[in-house]
């Protein structure tokens, strides 16, 4: 599996380094350095937290084990935060601020998931999607895992 890690990671970076050389920015302003920082730094934390998931780390998203250290321990899911850094970052080195915008909407809808949403006519409820027999055995086997992982018997 860290091979595989590894074969991603450097496909991943090479993609937004040839990204980054065929469309370089025509001035380095302040916005094209603060997108600079963010790529840089979100990949690498981006690259950590795949790492740390270990075994558990799937192509699909795929519940193996709960994995509680690292950056897991600070952040619910951090590939997701930290591949928006990058995606963020990577819209500021292009110049297209706008497109940031645009991209934090899209994620703020995608985390509101099955929330309450306002709008003009109302409050409207999203459909909750049907849960299978599989999510319902994994989410029990993660419920033991997170009671083990705090010491007792919680109900």
């Amino acid at each position: 599996m860290i091979a595989a890690n590894v074969v991603l990671t450097l496909l991943v970076g090479a993609a937004l380094g040839v990204v980054v050389w065929e469309h370089p920015p025509t001035a380095w302003g302040a916005m094209q350095v603060a997108g600079i920082c963010l790529l840089g730094i979100g990949f690498v934390l981006w690259t950590t937290a795949r790492f740390q998931l270990g075994r558990s780390l799937t192509v699909t998203a795929q519940a193996k084990q709960l994995v509680t250290r690292g950056l897991y321990s600070k952040i619910r899911n951090p590939i997701y935060v930290f591949g928006s850094c990058v995606i963020a970052g990577l819209i500021l080195v292009l110049g297209r601020p706008v497109w940031v915008l645009a991209f934090l909407i899209v994620s703020v809808a995608n985390m509101a998931g099955t929330k309450r949403i306002g709008c003009a006519g109302g409050v409207v409820r999203r459909r909750v999607p049907q849960v299978s027999r599989r999510d319902v055995v994994l989410k029990i086997g993660f419920l033991k895992s997170i009671r083990e992982y705090l010491g007792g018997n919680h109900a």
